[in-house]
């Protein structure tokens, strides 16, 4: 189960997440020639190897073969109320005020190209992402215990993805980071 606290000096909340360490890695293995181009077997993002990822939230499609795919995090920093009894209630963690880690974390599988990546896809295939951003962003900010929806990109092991597949995640938390209320604060004066 995730936790939410709040810093003590700063105010600001910080998500502590422990199954996120269970994440795999493409980064830990030796790259050898892929047989098929395009598809990686031990990819749960590939076309053919949709057994290895959660039940789709939202799923577009060309006749049967599936474009774009969401699915809920299998290693999610944040869940949904109902999965391990999670309600957004704060108390009291020691010397920090705590929430538990509510919210959501899905995976936008931009493509089901092993190879694809978003800065070479055609404009269209582009839009279709952005389609389906917008989608489960209007569809999420009903939601009124979400404060915020964050969809973002990852790429390369650097910047902290764990597979090379292209893909985006989105979380929608139950706080609004610090930096980004002033943010948001100082432009309505």
């Amino acid at each position: 189960m995730s936790i939410i606290r709040q810093d003590l000096s700063t105010k600001d909340w910080t998500i502590f997440a422990l199954k996120r360490s269970k994440r795999p890695s493409d980064f830990k293995k030796v790259k050898v020639n892929k047989a098929v181009k395009g598809y990686e077997r031990n990819c749960p993002f590939c076309k053919g190897n949709e057994h290895m990822t959660p039940k789709e939230i939202l799923t577009v499609k060309d006749g049967k073969q599936w474009l774009v795919r969401v699915v809920p995090n299998k290693f999610p920093a944040l869940e949904p109320k109902g999965v391990c009894g999670y309600k957004i209630n704060r108390h009291i963690t020691g010397p920090y005020l705590s929430i538990d880690g509510v919210g959501r974390h899905e995976v936008i599988i931009e493509s089901p190209d092993h190879d694809d990546n978003l800065c070479n896809m055609e404009l269209y295939q582009v839009e279709r992402v952005m389609q389906v951003y917008r989608k489960r962003f209007i569809e999420l900010s009903t939601n009124k215990d979400y404060q915020l929806i964050v969809i973002f990109r990852n790429h390369g092991r650097r910047a902290g993805t764990s597979l090379e597949h292209p893909h985006s995640q989105l979380v929608a938390t139950p706080f609004v980071p610090g930096f980004i209320r002033v943010n948001y604060m100082n432009q309505k004066i």
